[in-house]
């Protein structure tokens, strides 16, 4: 398993968040980045030990779907964002390899995910 999320695009952006100057700007939202990562990991890992002890050979669509959605205002930490409910930070995409599509999620939490075929776009 690849386990990616919440991270920045190229690893040169992870650098500018580990400088001192920036650190001490926005104080500790580089430690709000570490805990995402942490927390996802420790969902995914739950979430692939309860489908073994279900006979299962892992983590269905739907929950991936569902734990990549974990920050959302209805979800386990309904008030990571603050005031700032309905908005997302970001975007959230899921890939499914052997359908060969990605589904995304951005903008607000009331909009619709939009899901892409890639074979469509890449041969």
């Amino acid at each position: 398993m690849i386990l990616f999320a919440h991270n920045f695009v190229i690893p040169e952006m992870r650098y500018t968040v580990m400088d001192r100057l920036l650190s001490a700007i926005i104080n500790d939202a580089t430690n709000d980045t570490q805990w995402r990562y942490d927390t996802i990991n420790a969902l995914i890992l739950k979430a692939i030990d309860e489908a073994k002890k279900a006979g299962k050979r892992g983590i269905d669509y739907d929950s991936a779907k569902d734990i990549l959605n974990f920050l959302r205002p209805s979800g386990q930490y309904p008030n990571y964002y603050g005031k700032n409910k309905k908005v997302i930070e970001g975007s959230l995409s899921l890939f499914d390899l052997k359908k060969k599509t990605v589904e995304s999620h951005y903008g607000y939490y009331k909009d619709k995910w939009i899901k892409l075929t890639l074979t469509k776009y890449i041969t």
